[in-house]
């Protein structure tokens, strides 16, 4: 079930990713040179950025043979996204992200959090890969799941995670914008 839950999760985190870029793309592909992109390459590395997150996407839905590209490729935009974010922290660049399209709120560690938890999920479903080998929820299409019920508890449970967790940095600000008064007296 780590795996139906790895690819719901992961393939619905970076299918979002690129919808919400393709829905305006000149804003995410606008902001890439202040990440450190050449401005006369941010255009060809946003389109490959979006490319690249919707075959990753394709790779959790198919499964079978292109799970494992999957799971390489989406590790791998996850470590690049982070090294470029932990830079810009670095040098105290204030950009906005436009991982999941809006650009609200600033980068920050949180996104590196974010990337983190994606990446404790790649991991999990590599381990589970490993240890079950050949297993009916490698595939798509396969008629005769062992247990249905928990696919789909499991796949529910990867697409909350991923509605979640993607939002990480967004509710991290809003929760630290809620004012906590300890010294209140209760029902005031």
């Amino acid at each position: 079930m780590v795996i139906v839950f790895m690819r719901a999760s992961i393939g619905t985190t970076f299918l979002a990713s690129a919808l919400f870029k393709l829905v305006a793309p000149s804003a995410f592909i606008d902001s890439l040179p202040a990440l450190g992109a050449p401005i006369r390459f941010a255009r060809a590395v946003g389109v490959t950025v979006i490319v690249s997150e919707a075959i990753v996407a394709a790779c959790m839905l198919l499964g079978g043979p292109a799970l494992a590209a999957g799971m390489t490729a989406g590790t791998a935009l996850l470590l690049l996204f982070s090294a470029v974010v932990a830079w810009a922290f670095a040098r105290g660049v204030r950009a906005n992200c436009y991982c999941f399209g809006s650009g609200s709120t600033p980068i920050s560690r949180v996104d590196l959090v974010r990337n983190g938890g994606f990446l404790v999920v790649l991991a999990m479903g590599g381990v589970a890969s490993a240890v079950s080998g050949p297993n009916p929820f490698l595939s798509v299409g396969t008629a005769t799941f062992q247990a249905p019920i928990e696919a789909i508890v499991a796949a529910a449970a990867g697409l909350g995670f991923a509605m979640v967790w993607s939002q990480l940095p967004e509710i991290v600000r809003l929760v630290a914008a809620v004012p906590y008064r300890h010294d209140m007296p209760h029902g005031s």
